[in-house]
């Protein structure tokens, strides 16, 4: 059986951001079975836990009961699978979770828009509260945690830090080169593979 592995992009973007990395991923294998979703709006216009809403329901319609897989997501898409993972019990589903420049702890490029979304990746936002208090269940799954030092999106990049979670740093000159990188998808890669030791 092929191993079932869902991307999640980020603001402004769409399944394409991760063509690069699924190709590398691809290349010379066939054990993955990609899925890819487009939130819709994708500019931050609806709440997370719409978006995450949204999220379940292509799961249950292209990853049926009672398939497990991986998820691989970027920026914003972070959050809305941590609110899948962690509110809509998506922890009893998905192995592994991959997170990339995502704003864990908020970032402060939040307060140039008012929109839904935006507001709730503010640091101390309530929303990101609710999510550190239920942060425990993730202790069911194995995650990694990849950023850059250098990322003005994600601002402080220390945000993408979190416990829990093996936090690697990568130095990757600006936020959306991190779906470029060939350093980030070798760990992926390596990481997807089961290996103990991502870095």
């Amino acid at each position: 059986m092929k191993h079932s592995l869902l991307f999640i992009h980020g603001i402004h973007d769409d399944r394409s951001a991760f063509d690069r990395m699924i190709d590398f991923l691809q290349e010379g294998q066939t054990q993955y079975e990609i899925h890819a979703i487009s939130l819709i709006p994708n500019g931050g216009e609806i709440p997370i836990e719409v978006m995450a809403e949204q999220l379940a329901d292509y799961i249950e319609r292209h990853i049926p009961q009672p398939v497990t897989f991986d998820i691989v997501a970027f920026s914003m898409g972070t959050i809305v699978s941590r609110y899948y993972l962690q509110y809509l019990e998506g922890y009893k589903r998905v192995k592994r979770f991959i997170s990339i420049s995502g704003p864990h702890r908020g970032t402060w490029t939040a307060y140039f828009s008012n929109l839904p979304a935006i507001r709730q990746m503010r640091p101390g936002s309530s929303f990101l509260q609710k999510m550190e208090q239920g942060i425990d269940i993730l202790s069911e799954i194995s995650w990694i945690s990849l950023r850059t030092p250098f990322d003005l999106m994600i601002f402080p990049s220390s945000s993408s830090k979190i416990p829990g979670a093996v936090n690697i740093d990568l130095p990757v000159l600006i936020h959306p080169w991190m779906l470029k990188s060939k350093r980030v998808f070798e760990i992926v890669k390596k990481y997807l593979a089961d290996e103990h030791d991502p870095t």
